[in-house]
């Protein structure tokens, strides 16, 4: 279940309500991340949006292989689209995103996690040992730097930088 959230987007930048809505109303994100051969791979995540500073945050485990691509190389990219196309030629609504991931350590965990967890309350992880660091879960921020907005076939993608 996907809880609403009111934002507040700046209307001064075309596109912005339709990419905050549009984050916040899904929440898996295919993120593209590098492999040490520098080889693009995707990975799905479950993720938290916040907005500005344009940030999502998700949870995984390190021996999973997408942490570890990671610590070598944290620029990635990703794409949320909903609701797939019924096929060829029918409008598709997507965002596209830029930026560079990290592990978070310290107090930020506990801050990034009860976003997530108000998001996700299913998650079976006990937030407080995950916290201080006692679960093989690890909490990560995606910093955005750049947001693309599809919004059909005829419509040209707004390009819409992330907000600091």
């Amino acid at each position: 279940m996907v809880t609403a959230v009111t934002i507040e987007p700046d209307l001064g930048v075309p596109g912005r309500r339709r990419l905050v809505e549009h984050v916040l109303g899904n929440g898996l994100l295919q993120l593209a991340v590098l492999r040490p051969d520098g080889a693009p791979v995707l990975r799905e995540v479950w993720y938290q949006a916040s907005f500005e500073p344009d940030r999502l945050h998700f949870v995984s485990r390190p021996d999973q292989l997408h942490p570890g691509d990671l610590r070598l190389d944290n620029r990635v990219a990703g794409a949320i689209v909903t609701p797939p196309p019924s096929g060829p030629g029918e409008p598709a609504c997507a965002v596209t995103l830029t930026g560079a991931a990290r592990e978070l350590t310290g107090a930020s965990v506990a801050t990034a996690l009860a976003g997530y967890l108000t998001r996700w309350p299913a998650t079976t992880t006990d937030p407080g040992r995950l916290a201080r660091g006692e679960t093989p879960e690890r909490v990560y921020r995606v910093d955005v730097t750049e947001w693309t907005v599809v919004t059909g076939n005829d419509t040209p993608p707004l390009i819409i930088p992330a907000a600091p």
